[in-house]
């Protein structure tokens, strides 16, 4: 998966893209997968930080249990913005675990808790499926002008939130 994360005081924003667009343009400009992300997301990069599949799937079972069970819901029914709230929620306690640094250790953040537990609103945004096509008949330039114009919407939502 390739995320988007980014955040506006208390408000924090991730925006899910299909790894195989990005797959598609690093093939596209030849550029290494970390590079292409940045340069099609049109995003000044913070950080970068490539995770392998196994790693992201053990922490989103990880997220699933805890708010399956902190919200009193079959793990089915638990989807990413879910597991996204229960963290924000849960991130004062889950400062001082395993798991806060397991995250540390994989997303590359000395403390990655830290925002979530100061965040008054997580959003998840899902673009794989909106985003998923035949990758050998896009019109790049199109592909990134779209992705400027939406994270660009994302962000002043976010903005928009803030101020009500």
């Amino acid at each position: 998966m390739a995320v988007v994360a980014f955040g506006q005081k208390d408000r924090i924003a991730v925006v899910q893209l299909p790894p195989s667009l990005i797959t598609a343009y690093a093939e596209h400009t030849a550029l290494d997968a970390g590079k292409a992300f940045v340069n099609l997301v049109g995003l000044p990069a913070a950080q970068v930080v490539e995770i392998p599949s196994e790693n992201l799937l053990a922490i989103e079972g990880l997220l699933t249990t805890l708010a399956a069970t902190a919200r009193g819901v079959e793990a089915s029914l638990v989807d990413d913005q879910m597991r996204l709230e229960v963290l924000a929620e849960s991130a004062a306690y889950l400062r001082k675990t395993e798991l806060a640094d397991t995250l540390a250790h994989i997303s590359g953040l000395e403390d990655p808790l830290a925002s979530l537990q100061q965040a008054k609103e997580v959003q998840v945004f899902d673009m794989r499926t909106v985003m998923e096509q035949n990758t050998e008949t896009i019109d790049w330039e199109g592909v990134h002008a779209y992705l400027k114009q939406y994270l660009g919407m994302v962000g002043r939502y976010q903005q928009r939130s803030r101020e009500r």
